[in-house]
Parts: structure tokens; C-alpha cells; sequence
């Protein structure tokens, strides 16, 4: 079984939590190495992987798809 770990992404949701708050917005924005909050695609491409012949011998994983944020904390 794999996981896919999602960071900050560009949703309703996320907007929600953020919009009114520009300074959370920056803060968050700080701790991801990318300097970007991910698009819902990201997501599903990685869902993609993992569900398709390439991703066949992927077992046990767990994947952040996060621009890096879990490694800068």
C-alpha cells in the first residue's frame, strides 16, 4: 500500500484558509523550498504514477507531494 501526502494546495479549501489571512499565507509559503503551493494535478499525477505500470514495483511508500515543505521543517 503507498500514501500520497499532500502539502498546501491551490484549492477552494486552501483559499479559504488563506485568503483573508495574508500573513498565514506568507508564513506557509516561507517553510515550502519551492516557493510555490501546488495545483490539484500535482495530486493526481502522482496518483497517476503510482497507479500505473511505472509505478508497478512501488510498494510501501509514502510520497509527499509537497514542493519540499516536510523537509524544511
Amino acid at each position: 500500500m503507498n500514501t500520497i501526502a499532500p502539502g498546501w494546495i491551490d484549492t477552494p479549501m486552501f483559499h479559504k484558509a488563506t485568503d483573508n489571512d495574508p500573513q498565514r499565507k506568507a508564513a506557509i509559503l516561507r517553510r515550502i523550498p519551492m516557493k510555490t503551493f501546488g495545483k490539484p494535478e500535482d495530486i493526481g499525477y502522482a496518483a497517476l504514477y503510482l497507479s500505473s505500470p511505472a509505478g508497478s514495483y512501488v510498494n510501501g511508500v509514502f510520497l509527499p507531494v509537497d514542493a519540499g515543505a516536510s523537509e524544511a521543517f
